[in-house]
């Protein structure tokens, strides 16, 4: 079949071959392999004189058809790419939650449920003339392997709610989308990235609450004498290291200090530095609300009688105060529910429906605890003043026996 135009004409035989005839007779064939992608098609058109004249067009219909394939395949693994992230965005959010909750439990300090326990029983064994049983010491003894089981049964909910089973069988774990593991490590290295240096202000927060820590632990160890034998009895509680911080931070500077050893040469004078805390922070940040809160709860606790309870108040008191941190369900249960559930990245449906599950695990493992070493630390099944109680009564039957 030949087609052609002017002096200029082809002759299209097979749909893979193409021969060219030149204005000069010349031709020339050639041979050329297309894809399966590329059509070849002849527009015919007839003279009044019969001959076959027309133009051939080279289309690349099949080729878009691919290319318009390939860009949707493109949109849709972007769309999926991008709910992956939305979904590991809400379990982070969620983690960072939980894990505050938890993490509070494993010392004395670290929520107001612990404070207001820990003073309510402490009274009780106060006013029986007994050393109280809730020290910095004693609570993180119990508290801390309670703490760390509970955020291992957090973690492993977390990747089961929203990374399915298969992160638990490492032999089938596959590699299959490792952009996404590279999209989410250079995210982190961003935002780590933004912190900058870490500064002088910084580094003495940490130096200032690892002393707190240090304090809070040194003053009455338990297995040993701490400082606070070497004072009046009850003359230092654990008010008096966190006061004492309180103060010094109003005096210590937030920036290297510009006098003394620490001025260069080049500044002819000391410059004043803000301090790390000032009385306008404290007036405007420090949450009252809850202060006068706990004021009133241990207020109530003068009211409470402990003597016609049949076991050790302990065993109801302690698994109480913790399983109030496990607030996993509402975004206004606790203070790290809310922070997270205010960047947008959960529903309220979300935090319900995981925090369910944890809820529970929780519940089992300090019902665990209280059981087990609790049991062993707090001499939990027996009455301490009941025990005294008995011996008095045995001493002064004696004592008129004898008489």
């Amino acid at each position: 079949m030949a087609v052609g135009s002017c002096n200029h004409a082809y002759a299209v035989d097979d749909p893979l071959e193409i021969t060219y005839f030149g204005g000069d007779g010349e031709s020339s064939s050639t041979r050329n392999s297309f894809t399966d992608s590329t059509a070849v098609s002849a527009e015919i058109v007839k003279d009044s004189r019969g001959g076959k004249y027309g133009t051939a067009e080279f289309s690349t219909e099949e080729s878009e058809k691919d290319e318009e394939k390939a860009k949707t395949d493109d949109e849709v693994d972007e769309k999926k790419d991008n709910e992956k992230i939305k979904k590991f965005g809400r379990m982070l959010s969620l983690a960072v939650a939980y894990s505050s909750n938890v993490g509070g439990t494993a010392t004395l300090t670290g929520t107001a449920t612990n404070l207001l326990v820990a003073n309510a029983a402490n009274k009780i064994w106060e006013d029986h003339d007994l050393d109280p049983p809730l020290t910095y010491t004693t609570w993180l003894f119990f508290g801390l392997p309670h703490s760390v089981i509970c955020l291992v049964f957090v973690w492993a909910w977390l990747q089961l709610i929203f990374m399915g089973w298969r992160p638990f069988c490492f032999c089938c774990v596959k590699d299959e989308t490792p952009h996404n593991d590279e999209g989410i490590k250079h995210a982190l290295i961003e935002e780590y990235d933004k912190l900058g240096s870490i500064t002088f202000g910084e580094v003495s927060a940490i130096v200032f609450l690892v002393l707190l820590v240090a304090l809070w632990f040194s003053r009455d160890p338990g297995f040993a004498p701490g400082y606070a034998s070497l004072f009046k009895e009850g003359y230092v509680t654990d008010g008096v290291p966190a006061i004492l911080i309180s103060i010094i931070l109003f005096a210590w500077p937030s920036q290297i200090p510009k006098w003394m050893c620490f001025r260069s040469k080049d500044d002819k004078r000391a410059t004043r530095v803000p301090a790390m805390l000032d009385w306008q922070t404290v007036s405007t940040k420090l949450p009252w609300g809850p202060l006068l809160l706990l004021g009133g709860g241990f207020a109530l606790a003068e009211g409470c009688e402990a003597d016609d309870l049949g076991i050790n108040p302990l065993y109801l008191m302690l698994p109480a105060g913790m399983a109030a941190s496990y607030a996993f369900m509402l975004p206004i249960a606790t203070p790290p529910n809310a922070i997270v559930f205010s960047y947008g990245y959960l529903k309220i449906i979300n935090m319900a429906s995981v925090g369910f599950g944890i809820n529970l695990l929780c519940v089992l493992v300090v019902t665990l605890g209280i059981n087990t070493w609790g049991m062993a630390m707090f001499n939990l099944d027996e009455i301490p003043w009941a025990a005294i109680s008995n011996s008095t009564a045995s001493t002064y039957y004696l004592a008129t026996t004898i008489t």
